[in-house]
């Protein structure tokens, strides 16, 4: 024999019963309940908060994977700027010195 908490739809006092029976009175107010709908309503309840909580798993997934994507971009941006950063120079100096040794060279 099990025991299953129920709340009485009218005075809303947290209750125990048999999960044998079909049926109880609130021993607060004297409401008469039916166990097998309070049974029921709990597991609809507990089926509505599963899946609630997969599609809050499942949008934490997609969100860490955004931040994942976006941690990433932004790498490959600072790279691209790094790159531009120390190229450049080099390049520069590559172009100059090289119209540097044609002017001398023809001079």
């Amino acid at each position: 024999m099990k025991f299953i908490q129920l709340k009485c739809p009218n005075c809303n006092a947290n209750l125990e019963a048999e999960d044998t029976l079909d049926t109880i009175y609130c021993k607060y107010c004297g409401t008469r309940i039916a166990v097998a709908d309070q049974t029921k309503e709990l597991i609809e309840a507990k089926t509505k908060l599963k899946m609630a909580d997969k599609e809050l798993e499942r949008e934490q997934v997609l969100h860490q994977q955004e931040m994942e994507k976006k941690r990433y971009e932004d790498k490959q941006s600072i790279k691209t700027a790094l790159y531009i950063i120390i190229l450049m120079p080099a390049m520069l100096i590559t172009v100059f010195g090289a119209l540097w040794l044609i002017l001398s060279l023809l001079n």
